[in-house]
């Protein structure tokens, strides 16, 4: 009976190709989780221009609710999965398999605390009955626990970058080569890389010694307005206080010549420009050929107004997946979202509001990325948002000191 036994017992060879397998699954689980965290702020944006804002944030419907809902179905996948690893014999996994088990059980116990505080965090936001204090210790306990998180597991466990390998090799669906990514003159200066952009997290962080208190201020739908004037104000500001920035064009608005004269004024000041697509569609509705189609029609429109095309790229509405920013990867520009902003909603269109809750958000942090917008309360409030930030010990990120990796 005990032979019996023993020859239905997996084989080392099988124990093996089930870790494997498991190990598939789980990390595949891992990247959606953390797809739908950074895609958390955009599902925040969407729901706070509903008629509901702030109070509906935790309705069946809502897009916040949905994000936490799809990342607890998500870990009750994953646990079904660990229950299958921790089954396996564990005299026939290595000392390395074992280490890399250990690591995504740890990830996991810890996903479900943190959706349990966010929860918390958004039910308090809804509620409006909270201080600032306490606002911002539920906002910490969730950042503290995305932190905790990002510690226990590799790198090789997280979101894969994009292939390294070079994209003129490379061909896209209709057979042609897919990269447009341009090579600097050989007579360019080297811009020491200082940070770089956590794809995970999409927080900056520094590349040796550089200081982490810092954050990035973006601009998108430039140059949304008529006659542009609140555009090139913001950029005007931000010279005067040699603040740096990136400003993203929304490529429909340079059909007109101020739009188109606005942009080359910008780029002229010293900013770098972003790619926010030409028509600010979903991207991810799209073919990849339609992605790279609509990309390729404004950075097309800034090299003939700059000379060069756009070194960033943000999507429309926030809204994106690996496929798109891969696509934006191949033509040279680094994909980037946002950490928060505010100026299109209804309570801060005053530039003192907006002021304050810029430099007051609990989504303040070290290498935030802070998104606004060409908007006359911006144009208004931005020294003051400069002034605040630096108040508080932030210095700002120059793009050009970004690490395209």
């Amino acid at each position: 009976m005990i032979l019996l036994l023993a020859g239905c017992a997996p084989s080392a060879e099988e124990v093996s190709q089930n870790w494997t397998d498991s190990q598939n699954e789980l990390r595949a689980i891992v990247n959606q989780i953390e797809q739908l965290k950074s895609l958390l702020p955009a599902a925040w944006e969407a729901d706070l221009a509903t008629e509901q804002g702030l109070t509906g944030f935790m309705e069946k419907d809502a897009q916040v609710k949905q994000n936490l809902s799809q990342r607890e179905e998500l870990l009750q996948d994953a646990q079904s999965v660990l229950d299958r690893l921790n089954k396996l014999n564990p005299d026939y996994l290595s000392a390395e398999q074992q280490k890399q088990t250990d690591e995504l059980s740890a990830y996991f116990d810890l996903v479900e605390p943190g959706i349990s505080r966010e929860k918390d965090f958004f039910h308090l936001l809804a509620s409006g009955e909270y201080d600032d204090d306490t606002l911002m210790a539920h906002w910490e306990a969730v950042t503290v626990n995305r932190t905790d998180q990002q510690s226990v597991i590799s790198e090789e466990v997280l979101v894969p970058k994009p292939s390294s390998a070079d994209p003129a090799d490379q061909e896209s669906e209709t057979g042609e080569p897919v990269s447009e990514e341009t090579t600097p003159p050989a007579d360019a200066p080297v811009i020491e890389a200082k940070y770089r952009l956590n794809q995970t997290t999409q927080l900056f962080e520094p590349i040796g010694d550089h200081p982490a208190k810092a954050v990035l201020l973006t601009f998108d739908d430039v140059p949304i307005t008529g006659d542009a004037k609140h555009a090139l104000a913001i950029a005007e500001t931000l010279k005067e206080n040699d603040v740096p920035a990136v400003f993203f064009v929304y490529g429909a608005y340079l059909n007109s010549d101020v739009g188109k004269e606005t942009v080359k004024q910008i780029y002229d000041l010293g900013f770098a420009l972003g790619n926010h697509s030409q028509n600010h569609p979903d991207l991810t509705q799209m073919s990849a050929e339609g992605v790279r189609e609509e990309l390729k029609v404004l950075n097309d429109q800034l090299i003939e107004l700059t000379g060069e095309p756009a070194k960033f790229f943000r999507p429309p509405y926030g809204i994106t997946n690996p496929e798109v920013s891969q696509i934006a990867q191949e033509m040279g520009m680094l994909a980037m979202n946002w950490t928060y902003g505010y100026d299109w909603e209804t309570d801060y269109q005053d530039a003192s509001a907006l002021a304050e809750i810029m430099v007051e958000s609990p989504m303040l942090t070290s290498g935030a990325n802070l998104l606004m917008h060409d908007r006359k309360n911006t144009a208004e409030a931005i020294d003051d948002i400069i002034q605040g930030l630096s108040s508080l010990g932030y210095g700002f990120i120059d793009p050009a000191e970004i690490a395209h990796e």
